[in-house]
C-alpha cells in the first residue's frame, strides 16, 4: 500500500476512510514514511497539530531568511502605534531612507552653517518693531504725500534694487510689459519643485518632481500658466533641462529637511506701514525655524544660480525688515545659497542691520516717487546689465561701456 513520504501523510493507514487526513498518525504510519535520512525524533501530537523534523527545518529556514532579509532594528516610535513617518506600528515605509544615512560634505556644511545652539540665538527687545515702524513712517511720509490722491506705493525687492541701480533702466523696464522667458521661468519651476520635495511622500526623483512642478504651475499661476501652455517643445525642453539641473544640485547639496525644522517654501511676507499707503511685499524661497518668545530662531534662505551679487544680501535684509515689522522678532540668520558653487553667503541679523535697511527703504521710496510722479532726472549707471536693457539703443553711456567691454 502506497503512503506519502511526509510524516503523518494524507492517509490514515489501516482505516476505511483513507482520504481523511490524520490528525495524530499511528506510529506505524509515521515509520512507514520515514526515510533513512530522517534521524530526528518521531513526530509528536500537540494542541497545534503534528510537529516533526520537517516542521523544525521549515521553521528554522523561515527564521534564517527573516534575519538575513531585515536585520535592521525597528525604527523608534514617536507615539504608541505610530512611526515617525506617520505609519502604523509594525508597518515600515518601504521608501524611507535609513535614519543613519550619511551626509556628504556639502550637506554637512549646510547643517554646520544653519545650526545654532540655544546660547547662540540672540534676544531682541519687545518694542523693536514699534521703533522700526515709527522710524520708517517718519522717513517715508513726506515722499508719500507726493503720490496722487488715493494711490499707494508698492515696493518689493526687485523694484528696490532697480531704483538703487540704474534709474534709466528701471524706468525703461517699468514701461515694458513683463514677458516670461526660460531664464526667468526656471527659478519658479525650481522653487515649486523644492516645495513639492519638502512635502513629498515617497522617493524624491528629480525628473518626476520637475514634471509635477511644471504641471502644477500650468494651472496655478495665471500669467506663468499662459506662457507655459503656449510655448513650443524646444522651449519646454530647455526649461525642463535647466530646472532639472538646478533642482538636482539642490538635492545633492542640501540634507533632507526634517519636519522638526519647520521648513516653509515660497513664504509670503507683507507689511503695510503708513496706514497701507506703503506696501512692502516679499516671498522667501525657504524659511527654517521660528522665534521662541523674543529669542530669534528663523533662518531665511534664498536659493541662487550663477554667481554672487551684493544686491542679494540687500534683498534678504529687506525680507528681515518685513519679518520684524510683522512678527516683532527678527530672523536669526540670512543666507544666500549658490547652487553652482555649493556655498553660503550668510549674515546674522542685528538691530543695526535693520536700521540701515529702514534708511535704504526710505531712500528708495523717495527715488520711486520722484521718478514716477515727480520731476526727478533718472541717473545712468552703465554695467553688465546694459546688455539686456530695453533702453540700450538710446543710452550713450551704456553703449560706450559695452564697446569698451567688448574690446577688452
Amino acid at each position: 500500500r502506497w503512503t506519502p513520504t511526509r510524516p503523518g501523510g494524507l492517509r490514515k493507514v489501516g482505516t476505511s476512510r483513507p482520504r481523511r487526513r490524520a490528525a495524530c498518525p499511528r506510529p506505524r504510519a509515521a515509520s512507514a514514511n520515514r526515510t533513512d535520512a530522517d534521524t530526528g525524533p518521531p513526530p509528536t501530537c500537540t494542541l497545534f497539530g503534528v510537529v516533526g523534523p520537517a516542521d523544525l527545518v521549515l521553521r528554522s529556514m523561515v527564521d534564517i531568511f527573516a534575519t538575513a532579509c531585515d536585520s535592521r532594528p525597528p525604527r523608534p516610535l514617536s507615539r504608541p502605534g505610530v512611526t515617525p513617518d506617520g505609519h502604523t506600528r509594525g508597518v515600515q515605509d518601504p521608501t524611507a531612507a535609513p535614519d543613519s544615512e550619511p551626509l556628504n560634505p556639502a550637506q554637512q556644511a549646510v547643517l554646520d552653517q544653519l545650526g545654532a545652539s540655544a546660547g547662540e540665538r540672540p534676544e531682541f527687545p519687545d518694542d523693536l518693531r514699534h521703533h522700526l515702524r515709527a522710524a520708517l513712517e517718519t522717513a517715508v511720509e513726506p515722499h508719500l504725500d507726493d503720490l496722487p490722491e488715493g494711490e499707494d506705493l508698492y515696493l518689493n525687492k526687485h523694484r528696490l534694487a532697480m531704483v538703487h541701480g540704474c534709474e534709466a533702466r528701471f524706468l525703461a523696464e517699468e514701461d515694458e510689459p513683463f514677458e516670461w522667458r526660460v531664464p526667468t521661468a526656471r527659478g519658479s519651476v525650481v522653487h515649486k519643485a523644492v516645495e513639492l520635495a519638502v512635502n513629498w511622500r515617497g522617493p524624491v526623483e528629480p525628473p518626476l518632481l520637475i514634471d509635477e512642478a511644471l504641471a502644477s504651475l500650468e494651472t496655478a499661476q495665471k500669467n506663468l500658466s499662459d506662457w507655459l501652455q503656449g510655448i513650443g517643445e524646444v522651449e519646454r525642453a530647455e526649461l525642463r533641462s535647466q530646472a532639472l539641473d538646478a533642482f538636482s544640485k539642490y538635492l545633492e547639496c542640501w540634507p533632507p529637511l526634517k519636519s522638526a525644522w519647520r521648513p516653509v517654501t515660497e513664504s509670503r511676507l507683507r507689511a503695510e506701514p503708513c496706514g497701507g499707503r506703503l506696501v512692502l511685499d516679499g516671498k522667501a524661497d525657504l524659511t527654517l525655524g521660528m522665534a521662541r518668545g523674543l529669542v530669534a530662531g528663523k533662518v531665511i534662505v534664498d536659493l541662487k544660480t550663477g554667481g554672487s551679487n551684493a544686491v542679494h544680501r540687500e534683498d534678504l535684509r529687506f525680507y528681515a525688515l518685513i519679518e520684524t515689522l510683522r512678527m516683532g522678532v527678527p530672523p536669526r540668520l540670512l543666507a544666500s545659497y549658490y547652487l553652482d558653487q555649493a556655498t553660503f553667503v550668510s549674515e546674522a541679523v542685528t538691530e543695526d542691520t535693520l536700521r540701515a535697511t529702514v534708511l535704504r527703504v526710505a531712500d528708495g521710496v523717495g527715488r520711486l516717487v520722484g521718478l514716477l510722479h515727480g520731476d526727478r532726472t533718472p541717473s545712468r549707471v552703465p554695467g553688465p546689465p546694459c546688455r539686456w536693457c530695453p533702453a540700450r539703443a538710446d543710452c550713450d553711456e551704456g553703449q560706450a561701456w559695452l564697446e569698451e567691454w567688448d574690446e577688452t
